[in-house]
């Protein structure tokens, strides 16, 4: 089976308060996640805060496909990953097409009442406009979507997806975003070279963690954004300095502990960052 990024729903989103308004943000994030391979996972609410929308364009008018393209051009220049980049197109449903059998992700708007009552998780649409996430996913006749009004994925005929589209454009303009193609893990492994130590050299003479802590076996990352993994994982241990954890909530929880990069009686201590779930048994020193 292919990537599939983590199914979000826009009602009850808690990290907003406009979650009735947010269908292209919440598709927007699934096609972010599958974008990045499940590195950056926002909610809908979060990538609305990314948008610079006021409450007041929001409650009037919802979000569209620009406001997205905004929300993402916020987060690529926040997270520093060139490859977030949407490109919204104004061809028709073939070229929905192409994108996802090139291996891309589809943000999709159109007439939710067009969509057929099989298909559809509100049966009765407030308003006709909504948007879905379309994944490169078949069955079939049948394409994997992401409807944030649904509880998970499901498989949608694409005849449907072409009426549900076409209704609220037309035959020759469908409202749509498609991704970049996500790099395949194996050209990453071949592309990205060793990441350098960007760290400030450690000193157990004069700098104290803030706690102790046990850490699993795991990837180990130069940033705290866990974008550059350095070229060999931590085997894990027990009674590791630690020193700062992400906030609560935080989209890319990251834990920075102190790793002995060479192991034995002379140590070369260095500050590198790992997936907080690694981290266990956090103590006072």
């Amino acid at each position: 089976m292919a990537f599939r990024p983590r199914f979000q729903r826009q009602i009850g989103d808690n990290t907003t308060t406009f979650d009735g308004f947010i269908c292209t943000m919440t598709s927007g994030a699934m096609a972010l996640d599958y974008q990045t391979r499940g590195t950056v996972r926002l909610t809908g609410g979060q990538l609305l805060t990314h948008s610079g929308l006021k409450a007041a364009e929001i409650t009037d008018n919802g979000t569209n496909l620009s406001d997205l393209d905004a929300a993402w051009k916020s987060v690529s220049a926040a997270l520093k990953i060139p490859s977030i980049k949407l490109q919204r197109r104004q061809n028709g449903f073939d070229d929905v097409l192409s994108a996802l059998k090139s291996g891309r992700a589809v943000i999709l708007q159109g007439d939710y009442r067009q969509l057929g009552k099989a298909n559809r998780c509100q049966q009765n649409p407030v308003v006709k406009g909504h948007a879905i996430a379309l994944l490169p996913e078949r069955d079939g006749d049948r394409i994997l979507v992401g409807d944030p009004l649904c509880r998970d994925f499901k498989f949608i005929p694409e005849a449907d997806l072409r009426r549900f589209a076409v209704a609220l454009g037309s035959s020759s303009h469908v409202f749509h975003a498609n991704t970049q193609v996500p790099i395949s893990e194996r050209s990453v492994a071949r592309s990205v070279p060793a990441a350098p130590i960007v760290d400030e050299r450690v000193d157990p003479a004069l700098h104290h963690p803030i706690a102790i802590c046990d850490v699993a076996p795991t990837p180990i990352f130069t940033d705290p954004g866990g974008t550059s993994p350095f070229k060999n994982p931590f085997g894990g241990a027990s009674g590791v300095g630690l020193y700062a954890r992400s906030a609560p909530g935080a989209p890319k929880p990251f834990a920075a502990v102190r790793v002995d990069l060479k192991g034995g009686p002379k140590e070369d201590l260095h500050i590198m960052w790992v997936p907080t779930s690694a981290v266990s048994n956090v103590r006072l020193p």
